[in-house]
């Protein structure tokens, strides 16, 4: 059966299902009213908003829907949806605001319209004309096209500078899209566009939240010398190398992969930029090879073609981008190989473990980040190379990329004076609207070392070291002498000017925090930065003494131990039994319990054991009350909360935030704070409640069925979790990271070598370790360690 028509701006919704078992002959030619008698054969599916143009065609694993604006005419391909999914995973995979006929189709949201920019900044658009005609064919009931002629390419004052002719077709598991532009004038194009635009955040997705696409392409293009991506309109773009026509497209969190074959172009990752996750994130093929900055010249007659081919590879066995015969012609389908086992770890827990390392695939191109619709935050660049660690040999991506990604931030983040810049989109880099973050200089040194100790590559350490040691020099710089302690609010930026909302920790109520923790007043001297620091000091020691410079080595070293005596002289309270979370400049402690510096204090050795012990021990105290006061069991508390002590001033936040607990940096739970209570608690003696942090971590709901895919959880005192924002860190990955290390008793070094802590006499034994297993890359080979006996060994 087949339908033909012409497109004119009437409204009218057509839709053809090729998973009917009927085979209904019948031809229908569209001119301005509908033969609706047949139409009434072939319709089945879901209604469309008034006053939109839209055919549709749908198999068992598709519905897929064009459409033509009723304003401009624009065509798009304004919707899709995956059906074969056994749970709820895509409900509308693509931006679509047409679905309300109120909102304009502003420039933005054209990303999945073909487009054409040109070298003078116009922008042409697919455009359904007069002379443009359609027809749709099913051929069996998995199969069927519809094609698109003389669509016109149209750009200011209605300049047609192009004619396209479309092919959209689906064949079971298989979409493709192929497209042949024959130029109409002589034009230098600068770039071109064949691709879909993704939801990222939108509320309509909860409970699973909407599918962020993720690549792994360690040749993307980026420019050297900003950091950014290549303008589009009010997109830009990362371009993979014009060598790889095959991709793996991960979804995350459902785990669907859509394998992706480009042609006539290279394969372009868009997004807009935004300080935090963009709403929409554009993939698909990219014509122009706009590296060369200067566009291509089209004569009149000239024709190009571009084609993107997609077959859906769902969550389940067996279901593989690579089938038979064709193993060596895809990359691998997740960035790095996680070859970790927990044999007696509850059925549900070791299901997450599997799961929930796939869906934080968080890879755009080479760049890592909290999620890939979402910037890269150099405040948390550390983290990335933690969880880069985790990761087996097996696949190489997995360490070239986040290697490549060190360079990229030595190279163009890092000031002559040792600023890091703290945030990266796809225009560049950019300072935060809300303070003076500073502890990114602490980041990028412990990303490099622990990229470093993962590859053991001394000629890559070489050439990021200069600007390593510009942010070791940056951090000494403000550690003021009678402290020695990093004291994280200088005033001034990069470029020396000055900033009149240095962060001084007192509460006023502005916005101008220091840290990661944005909306609350951390500053002065800011415990969090200041024991980040100190990890860097003393990673810059061991990555000096690597290199075989000696004097930086001990120079670095010194200035950690005298950094950690400082520290706990101005942050240990024997009264709270804890450390406080930050002094302002007039010399006041805040007590609030944040749990980050704590754990991580105990791990990293600044707290003794007099201390860790009286940590862990307050830990479990006021996890025990905060349970009580939220009506809930101490084990459906399966997240810790980020600070334990209600911050009750609503000075201490940003003025028009709620200072309610549990809120929003004040008693919600991030994911990451989970793995730094987990490394602390074995670090400290309590390996056992290690153990049990991480199984209920990973046998939770947040876990099990979302996959970790939230910032925040909030607990209310009637039982149900509520769960903040659908753009989530990347460092839920922490947990895993730290069930790794701590448990395991692991921690890879460049010059000590693999040291491995065996439980303390008398400590609880963790029999549910007995068996677990874990092979990562060290020194750029794969190490495995074993739970043998109760005690771990290299196996």
């Amino acid at each position: 059966q087949s339908i033909h028509g012409r497109l004119c701006r009437t409204r009218r919704h057509i839709h053809v299902d090729t998973s009917l078992s009927h085979h209904t002959r019948g031809h229908l030619l569209v001119m301005g009213r509908l033969a609706w008698p047949l139409v009434a054969v072939l319709v089945a599916g879901p209604s469309v908003a008034a006053g939109h143009d839209i055919m549709s065609l749908a198999n068992d694993f598709y519905e897929l829907s064009v459409g033509s604006d009723p304003d401009t005419g624009v065509l798009s391909v304004t919707s899709l949806k995956l059906r074969a999914t056994k749970k709820d995973w895509t409900r509308e995979l693509l931006v679509n605001n047409k679905s309300d006929p109120g909102i304009p189709l502003a420039e933005s949201e054209r990303a999945s319209v073909p487009a054409v920019l040109l070298t003078d900044g116009t922008i042409a658009y697919s455009t359904a004309v007069a002379q443009t005609t359609w027809s749709m064919r099913k051929e069996s009931p998995a199969r069927s096209v519809a094609t698109f002629s003389r669509v016109a390419v149209v750009a200011a004052a209605n300049q047609t500078v192009a004619w396209d002719d479309w092919q959209l077709s689906i064949d079971g598991p298989s979409l493709e899209w192929k497209l042949e532009r024959r130029w109409a004038a002589a034009v230098q194009v600068a770039a071109d566009r064949l691709a879909l635009s993704f939801h990222t955040v939108s509320a309509a997705a909860a409970p699973y939240g909407a599918q962020v696409p993720s690549v792994v392409a360690v040749d993307i293009l980026v420019n050297e010398t900003t950091a950014a991506g290549f303008p589009f309109g009010k997109l830009n773009e990362f371009v993979t190398g014009r060598g790889q026509a095959r991709h793996v497209i991960h979804l995350a969190p459902s785990n669907i992969r859509l394998c992706s074959r480009v042609s006539g172009g290279a394969l372009a990752l868009g997004k807009t930029p935004t300080d935090g996750t963009a709403t929409e994130y554009t993939v698909g093929v990219e014509g122009i090879a706009r590296e060369a900055g200067k566009g291509e010249p089209r004569e009149r007659g000239d024709v190009d073609a571009r084609g993107w081919a997609l077959r859906v590879a769902l969550d389940e066995v067996g279901s593989t981008c690579a089938p038979p015969g064709e193993e060596g012609e895809w990359p691998r389908e997740f960035a790095g190989v996680l070859d970790v086992a927990f044999p007696n770890a509850p059925a549900a827990a070791a299901a997450s473990v599997r799961n929930f390392q796939r869906a934080q695939n968080l890879f755009n191109g080479f760049l890592f980040g909290n999620n890939p619709a979402s910037v890269p935050c150099l405040q948390e660049m550390g983290w990335f190379g933690w969880i880069g660690g985790l990761y087996s040999t097996q696949d190489p991506r997995n360490q070239a990329a986040l290697a490549r990604q060190v360079e990229l931030f030595a190279k163009t983040a890092v000031f002559q004076n040792g600023y890091v810049m703290p945030r990266l989109y796809s225009a560049g880099y950019y300072y935060v609207p809300w303070g003076a973050p500073t502890n990114q200089a602490s980041d990028l040194v412990i990303f490099a070392h622990a990229q470093a100790v993962a590859t053991g590559d001394r000629a890559w350490a070489a050439a990021v070291w200069p600007a390593v040691t510009r942010t070791v020099e940056f951090i000494l710089r403000n550690s003021p002498a009678d402290t020695g302690v990093y004291h994280s609010a200088p005033s001034y930026f990069a470029n020396g000017t000055v900033y009149q909302n240095a962060s001084s920790g007192i509460a006023d109520g502005g916005r101008h925090s220091d840290s990661w923790y944005d909306i609350t007043e951390f500053g002065g001297y800011d415990a969090i930065n200041a024991l980040d620091a100190l990890i860097a000091l003393e990673a810059a020691a061991d990555m000096a003494a690597w290199q075989g410079d000696a004097a930086a080595a001990a120079r670095y070293a010194a200035a950690f131990e005298k950094g950690k005596e400082g520290y706990n002289r101005l942050f240990w309270s024997e009264t709270h039994g804890y450390y406080a979370d930050w002094v302002d400049v007039n010399g006041e402690a805040r007590y609030y319990f944040h749990v980050d510096h704590n754990f991580l204090a105990v791990h990293f050795g600044v707290a003794d054991t007099a201390r860790a012990r009286r940590i862990l021990a307050e830990a479990d105290a006021y996890q025990n009350a905060f349970a009580r006061r939220q009506n809930m069991t101490r084990e459906a508390l399966w997240a810790i909360p980020s600070n334990l002590v209600p911050i009750r001033n609503p000075l201490e936040y940003v003025n028009g935030t709620s200072a309610g607990y549990p809120g929003y940096q004040n008693g919600q739970a991030f994911y990451h704070s989970t793995g730094f209570e987990i490394l602390g608690r074995a670090a400290g003696g309590d390996r056992a409640g290690g153990w049990a942090a991480f199984e209920r971590f990973f046998a939770a709901e947040g876990v099990a069925v979302r996959r970790g895919w939230a910032q925040t959880v909030a607990y209310t005192t009637n039982g149900t979790n509520v769960y903040g924002g659908l753009d989530p860190l990347n460092n839920a990955q922490l947990v895993l990271w730290g069930a790794c290390r701590g448990l395991f008793g692991v921690w890879p070094t460049l010059t000590r070598g693999l040291i491995i802590t065996q439980p303390r006499a008398g400590e609880r034994p963790v029999p549910q370790m007995e068996g677990a297993k874990h092979t990562f890359t060290y020194l750029g080979a794969d190490v495995s360690v074993c739970v043998a006996g109760g005690k771990t060994r290299l196996c």
